[in-house]
């Protein structure tokens, strides 16, 4: 993915090295996943933590319920171009 997809993602390291700048950049990322069945199994189970342990449904309805109870979420700040969470 490119880095403005990558934006405000917490993205775990091994995600975070699959971003590329331009086409031929993200190209040979792609090629090298389909090259290294490790480098994609690991990729792909990365992916589905991340989705798992931020847009799971019960994660979306605890964020959801801290806000309209007037609660401030954690936040996340920009570390080395990765983000970091932080509480606010």
């Amino acid at each position: 993915m490119t880095p403005v997809a990558a934006e405000g993602l917490k993205l775990p390291a091994g995600l975070r090295e699959l971003v590329g700048e331009d086409a031929a950049e993200l190209a040979g990322l792609i090629c090298g996943l389909y090259r290294d069945d490790q480098a994609y199994r690991h990729a792909v189970r990365d992916g589905r933590r991340l989705i798992r342990e931020n847009h799971a449904e019960a994660v979306v309805m605890a964020a959801l319920q801290i806000v309209i109870d007037g609660r401030k979420l954690p936040t996340q700040r920009m570390t080395r171009g990765a983000p970091a969470v932080s509480a606010a």
